[in-house]
């Protein structure tokens, strides 16, 4: 028998996240807590930022929360609770990091699995939560995201698209992508769970189509478990073999619970969400300059953000590392992310120029300028626009 909770089998116990923590609290304990950072956070949202509610079927939990203005980018999030409990409303950790990047937040709420409506038709009305958005916000780009069986009906919202053109990433933390065999667990036993309905509704690589440039992130809480460990490590493996960019990564010190609530802070979860956003294909432009002058570096910086960027949200770095200065544009970037080194210069007009010089500073129409090492992800900057780098 279980030895956290009275009454609860081995087996249960195995997957039961809040047994797993590694906090040394009771259950319960563990559970009351994480809702009050969740109601907290709802509530901080609700004072800071706008939403409204749009529908995506008839039922009651079948609606989504769309938080911040709709612009060019969107973060679609499924909260958890194992397909049988939860709320839309405590799913709003990354709207205090995103919304004020310009990113909307959708979460979307649904009807939980029983015999009634299946784990099947769940799974079914993802993907129509997220054609709905799709369909409303034509001129938007999508991640999609979730938490534990949040992240498992992301997975499968992807699967049932038939435009998945405008989804640049998946973000997925604690996924419960392996379903088989929870049909003898409480929670397979609560919703009626059969197992050829198990076998249907595990996620598997092959859904996902052929790999294209659709970025995967998948986060592990360090304290989780074993299953739920497991199944991110096996996720990720067999969808590099079929060529996608995954990315996988055990946020240290965290379990099930603290990896989504710290989306709402400055943390590694809520900076590897951000870095998908600024680093995609139309993410803003990041710079990094190799330099001996600091000085030089800002000075450089700013010239190249007033001709190639107008009007982006600015923020510069002031501590160069390995007499580098990194430029970063709305948001913090990594320096150990970047990719496909070039050196450049920028004119007066604004236009990068392919540059063979050394990285020392210039004169181009009597205005400083310097050719740094420009790292750019998924945008090739040869033969473009400053419009189609930063737009």
């Amino acid at each position: 028998m279980c030895r956290h909770e009275e009454g609860m089998t081995e087996l249960d116990c195995s997957h039961s996240c809040s047994h797993h923590t590694g906090s040394g609290k009771e259950p319960a304990k563990v559970i009351s807590e994480w809702l009050e950072v969740m109601e907290m956070q709802l509530n901080e949202n609700k004072k800071n930022h706008v939403h409204h509610e749009i529908p995506y079927g008839p039922m009651d939990k079948q609606k989504i929360d769309v938080w911040g203005q709709v612009g060019k980018r969107m973060f679609v999030f499924f909260h958890g609770g194992y397909w049988i409990e939860g709320d839309r409303k405590y799913g709003t950790s990354a709207v205090g990091q995103l919304v004020p990047e310009d990113v909307a937040v959708a979460c979307v709420g649904y009807e939980f699995a029983s015999e009634r409506h299946t784990l099947p038709e769940l799974c079914e009305d993802a993907g129509k939560a997220v054609q709905v958005l799709l369909d409303k916000f034509p001129s938007t780009e999508l991640i999609i995201g979730g938490h534990s069986a949040g992240a498992h009906l992301a997975f499968k919202a992807y699967s049932k698209l038939a435009d998945t053109s405008r989804i640049s990433a998946l973000f997925l933390l604690c996924g419960v992508y392996q379903v088989e065999g929870l049909e003898e667990v409480y929670i397979g036993k609560t919703m009626g769970l059969t197992v050829e309905e198990a076998w249907y509704c595990t996620c598997r690589p092959e859904e996902l189509g052929v790999s294209s440039d659709l970025k995967i992130v998948l986060l592990e809480a360090e304290h989780d478990t074993q299953a739920i460990k497991s199944a991110q490590g096996q996720m990720a493996e067999k969808l590099k073999e079929r060529g996608f960019d995954v990315h996988l990564e055990v946020i240290p010190g965290s379990d099930h619970f603290t990896l989504v609530q710290n989306l709402g802070t400055q943390s590694r979860e809520s900076e590897l969400l951000k870095e998908i956003y600024f680093t995609r294909r139309h993410g803003d432009v990041a710079l990094i300059f190799r330099i001996w002058d600091y000085t030089s570096a800002l000075s450089a910086a700013r010239y190249v953000l007033q001709f190639c960027c107008p009007g982006i949200a600015q923020r510069l770095d002031d501590q160069p590392a390995f007499g580098s200065f990194h430029f970063y544009s709305r948001s913090l970037i990594f320096a150990d992310r970047f990719v496909g080194c070039n050196q450049f210069c920028i004119s007066s007009s604004g236009f990068p120029q392919v540059s063979r010089s050394k990285g020392t500073p210039e004169r181009v129409d009597d205005k400083p300028v310097l050719a740094p090492f420009f790292h750019i992800f998924s945008t090739r900057i040869e033969n473009a626009t400053p419009t189609s780098i930063c737009s």
